[in-house]
């Protein structure tokens, strides 16, 4: 009877689990599905990916003006093939591609709750506190401000947060077993993570560590797999393109490296300030809280992996501006910290302010004896103590999932949002600029919105390196074929200026605020569009008027 009563009791217990499982993924579908397509505005990074994809789907490689590799552009060709799929599959093309993207992105990180959920039930199975734990983790990470807004945006790092837990679980796994057929999950998942961004090479070093600690012997067959995927792509393209793959090869891992190591230290110590200044509340936690994980074994492999990811994206890039999406890969183990903090604190904090209000009532004199006086002190302590509880741990979370969910529904606001594309306006533009254009007309524009013109298209880097010049992405000394056409603003036929161009491009790089400067004083506003205008360069055949 007894042992009936405790197998009801288990179920029992894993069908809550399980429904409630079920009602935060779904809650994480509908905040990053709802109101997609034009919430937030469009960025250039997810467009990039799109205009990759649109030649991918008709079997070319080509990124706006450049051919032969998207590796000058650091795109490696999984996320934009992906992307390719997605349009077919939700049958989304043209102006509706954005959607396709965007839904892939946001299925992508709703996947990574699954899977950070399964993550750490599998590690912290033997822990008292492992089915919190998880759900609490998922919880965090499915109502996370930052996740949430990143997974609205065609990121490819989306697809990298769900490889890394991939890698993480096969990690666990491998030393919980020592079963090799998990170290070859992991590898897989380095190897599919270096074909979505040569970032994820990093992952390579907490990888060799964790077999270091384990199996020595196992480096020498897994890392080769994980390293497969990228050879055979490196094979491919050497038998066809060699001069363009060694080329782009050599300035993508030069700009990775980002200099010297002495140069990168203030680097990484500028980043971190900023890391830790700038995260939404949810995230600094789990800096502290990752060293609370238990077992200790996977506190350590949470902290490894984390951390050497972290050190790396701060020594190549300047995270401060616009760049903390770059973290999307390492947010899960982020938010696992902190619930790990959350699900370690609570009792503490329970037990501390349970204790201190009986202290206080001890204090008192004057408070009177006897069953009925001890009940209300215990409904006192009870009550203060689930309202401070309440106040620390819970409140925050409903509020900003509340204010998540208001934000979805009305517009999200974002740390980008001056770079971001205004989606009207932008096809707005599109529209008028495809009907003046002809098929063999050169446009100078954003990559946020050169994916939408049935033209040439160019971006304000390629119109600087057509001039021999280097910018804050590109090299100066591009080949003269790797260019489709005549990529130099002077010969093009129009301009398209939008806020990319004012509160990046023009700042960040002198060439592009010269061009803008000219191009705003000297060519004539043929359609404008919120903060998007369309120039026509008056050195060019009159073309018809806009409708």
């Amino acid at each position: 009877m007894h042992e009936t009563s405790r197998l009801r009791g288990r179920s029992a217990a894993l069908a809550l689990e399980g429904l409630l499982l079920v009602a935060i993924v779904a809650f994480a579908a509908y905040l990053r599905l709802a109101n997609l397509r034009d919430n937030p505005g469009w960025y250039t990074d997810e467009a990039t990916h799109l205009e990759i994809a649109r030649h991918a789907a008709e079997g070319r490689t080509q990124y706006m003006a450049f051919n032969q590799t998207t590796l000058l552009v650091a795109r490696m060709p999984v996320f934009p093939w992906l992307i390719s799929r997605a349009m077919l599959a939700f049958d989304l093309y043209g102006a509706d591609s954005i959607l396709a993207a965007r839904t892939l992105s946001a299925l992508l990180n709703t996947l990574a709750v699954v899977l950070l959920y399964a993550v750490a039930r599998t590690a912290t199975r033997r822990e008292p506190s492992g089915r919190a734990l998880a759900l609490v983790a998922a919880a965090l990470l499915a109502t996370s401000k930052s996740a949430v807004v990143l997974s609205r945006i065609a990121f490819s790092y989306n697809l990298m947060a769900v490889l890394v837990l991939i890698m993480v679980w096969g990690l666990w796994l491998y030393l919980d077993s020592s079963r090799r057929r998990w170290l070859a999950l992991a590898a897989c998942a380095i190897g599919a993570g270096i074909m979505s961004d040569l970032l994820a090479l990093n992952l390579l070093v907490p990888f060799a560590v964790v077999i270091l600690s384990r199996r020595p012997r196992d480096l020498l067959w897994s890392v080769p797999l994980a390293l497969v995927p990228f050879g055979i792509y490196a094979a491919a393209s050497l038998l066809t393109v060699p001069d363009a793959f060694l080329y782009d090869l050599r300035f993508t891992l030069g700009r990775m490296g980002a200099g010297s190591f002495i140069m990168q230290v203030p680097n990484v110590l500028i980043n971190f300030v900023a890391f830790v200044m700038l995260l939404d509340i949810w995230l600094l936690p789990g800096v502290v809280g990752l060293f609370l994980l238990r077992p200790l074994r996977f506190q350590r492999l949470a902290l490894l992996v984390c951390w050497l990811m972290i050190i790396a994206l701060q020594r190549t890039v300047g995270l401060s501006h616009l760049s903390f999406y770059y973290f999307i890969s390492v947010l899960p183990l982020l938010v696992l910290g902190t619930a790990a903090l959350i699900v370690r604190g609570v009792p503490f904090l329970t037990a501390t302010v349970s204790g201190g209000l009986r202290a206080v009532f001890s204090s008192w004199t004057w408070w009177p004896e006897g069953p009925r006086w001890r009940w209300l002190e215990n409904r006192a302590v009870s009550i203060g103590t689930m309202l401070v509880v309440y106040m620390v741990a819970v409140h925050s979370f409903l509020f900003f999932s509340v204010f998540t969910v208001y934000e979805v529904t009305n517009g999200l606001e974002t740390e980008i949002d001056k770079v971001l594309l205004d989606p009207d306006d932008a096809r707005a533009v599109a529209r008028v600029a495809n009907e003046m254009a002809a098929p063999d007309d050169v446009l100078i524009v954003s990559p946020t919105m050169g994916w939408l013109l049935d033209a040439h298209v160019a971006d304000f880097q390629m119109a600087v390196t057509a001039l021999g010049k280097k910018t804050e992405h590109l090299p100066g000394d591009i080949p003269a074929d790797r260019y489709l056409f005549d990529a130099r603003y002077t010969t093009a036929n129009y301009v398209i200026v939008d806020n990319l161009w004012r509160n990046w491009a023009a700042d960040n790089m002198e060439e592009v605020g010269a061009m803008m400067d000219d191009v705003e004083a000297n060519w004539p506003a043929v359609f404008t569009a919120g903060d998007i205008v369309l120039y026509r360069n008056p050195a060019r055949a009159a073309a018809p008027e806009s409708p």
